[in-house]
């Protein structure tokens, strides 16, 4: 694992292509539940729900700019990541209908994964601890906040949401 130098250009490998696709998925399966759904709640759901679903592409998207890694663990924390993105996406439909505890938990478990390959940065790369040492944390409290939000009842449920976005986005 090395931080990405200025060597020119980096490409993406095509495990990272692949994960976008999984993305996609989830992308499309919110414009499938939008486009059942034409009213401003409608479209106020897909919003809360398209957030947190960016959100966590940014947060791959922002390891793999600044970390160059593609050995065996990695590979497998990735494979680890698009499965949780992958179950994501699938419960999409059930989430626009309002049953929004199981896109909670696969969020934490995307996150998790996100956080894990973090604290694997932390660990092998000194000089990118000052920068990790607050998105792990930080991270690490959204997640937590985002998976107390499956015990509360809506509304409530969904200003931690909020809460956790923000102090993931705030990070």
């Amino acid at each position: 694992m090395r931080p990405l130098e200025d060597d020119g250009p980096r490409h993406a490998t095509w495990l990272e292509l692949f994960f976008d696709l999984v993305f996609v998925v989830a992308v499309a399966q919110l414009a499938g539940a939008l486009s059942s759904d034409l009213t401003l709640h409608g479209f106020l759901v897909f919003c809360g729900l398209f957030v947190p679903v960016w959100w966590a592409w940014v947060g791959y998207t922002f390891y793999a700019d600044r970390f160059d890694t593609d050995d065996a663990v990695h590979r497998l924390l990735t494979l680890g990541g698009m499965f949780a993105v992958g179950v994501l996406a699938s419960v999409i439909p059930d989430a626009a209908q309002g049953d929004t505890v199981p896109f909670a938990l696969a969020y934490v478990a995307v996150r998790a994964f996100v956080i894990a390959l973090n604290a694997r940065a932390w660990l092998h790369l000194p000089a990118a601890r000052p920068l990790l040492n607050v998105y792990v944390p930080a991270f690490s409290v959204a997640a937590a906040l985002m998976l107390v939000s499956v015990v509360v009842p809506a509304p409530g449920r969904y200003w931690l949401w909020a809460l956790a976005l923000a102090v993931d986005v705030g990070t």
